[in-house]
């Protein structure tokens, strides 16, 4: 299993030789259909942060027994260490500073979006041909669409965002970039997110009443979207169904507030894998998510609908 780590430094990405040496010896080992897969992490974690370090837990080869609130995303995709298939993709983890308050982790993150198209440049150079994928998770969503803009058309296939903390206007603008345009998107949404999102909405935009984030979707209703902008709520039974009906069950929803559930839910990664081995997918089953929505039903994010939360006592994810 290929696994690189590179971190963010003043707007820049850089490869090692040694890296750069390891991504080619991949890319000329892969399948072509195999794709380069970027995983960003999001708020609270920063490389060589010692208990928050992503390349200790999220982007580690395999799970850390320290780490509760995580787990190892290669590991839940099915990559071992040692084990080598040409058709699994390469992963990239990469680290950039999310520690701090977040209005100033908010700007760091459009910073960290510049380093990572020039990350995504250089893999293109090295790889040519290559499909360049994209997991992100809470604030790593604003990193991967912050490099939209930046990017030329073509380079990337599938993105998924996990809880995405980002507003949806500037999501819009990068999704509306060449790049973007181009760019297969599936943002996973659940209610469970839902005290996360406030916060995030009235942290950074409480004078914006109308301001909303990617966690209420990218527009209105249950299900919307092109065949290349999905929203999937997690929490919501027909589209649980509707994952069923492609052989990919995921459990249902354990806890009422869980900002981690988007991966640490058991079965989520059984669809993420194959979103990223099969692109194709996605078409597919945005007309089944379609298929099984109730037209009439919207997402609901009415907070007073949710029972007090037990903030003294035991913690809630």
């Amino acid at each position: 299993m290929p696994l690189v780590q590179i971190s963010a430094r003043n707007r820049a990405a850089p490869i090692s030789a040694d890296q750069a040496r390891a991504i080619q010896k991949a890319h000329q080992r892969l399948a072509p259909e195999a794709p380069i897969l970027i995983m960003v992490h999001g708020f609270k974690y920063a490389p060589d942060c010692p208990g928050h370090c992503p390349f200790d837990s999220l982007f580690a080869p395999q799970n850390h027994s320290a780490y509760t609130r995580s787990r190892s995303w290669p590991h839940a995709l099915g990559l071992r260490p040692g084990r080598e298939s040409a058709t699994e993709p390469l992963c990239i983890g990469f680290g950039w500073q999310g520690r701090g308050a977040l209005h100033r982790v908010y700007r760091r993150a459009a910073q960290a979006g510049q380093a990572l198209a020039g990350l995504i440049e250089d893999l293109a150079a090295l790889a040519p041909g290559r499909r360049i994928d994209l997991m992100a998770h809470s604030m790593g969503a604003r990193v991967v669409l912050s490099a939209l803009p930046r990017l030329r058309p073509g380079l990337l296939g599938t993105a998924i965002l996990m809880a995405g903390a980002e507003f949806r206007k500037p999501a819009e603008a990068a999704l509306a970039s060449p790049a973007g345009q181009s760019l297969q998107l599936i943002n996973i949404i659940s209610r469970e997110n839902w005290l996360f999102d406030y916060m995030f909405e009235w942290a950074l935009a409480p004078h914006l009443w109308r301001s909303r984030s990617l966690g209420r979707g990218l527009g209105r209703g249950l299900i919307r979207g092109t065949a290349a902008r999905v929203d999937l709520p997690i929490d919501d039974t027909a589209a649980l169904s509707a994952l069923k009906s492609h052989g990919l069950t995921i459990a249902p929803r354990q806890k009422r507030i869980c900002h981690w559930s988007v991966y640490l839910r058991p079965g989520i990664f059984g669809l993420y894998r194959r979103l990223l081995l099969n692109p194709a997918l996605l078409p597919e089953l945005h007309q089944s998510l379609r298929a099984n929505a109730q037209p009439t039903r919207r997402l609901q994010w009415i907070t007073s609908s949710w029972p007090p939360l037990p903030f003294g006592g035991k913690s809630t994810s």
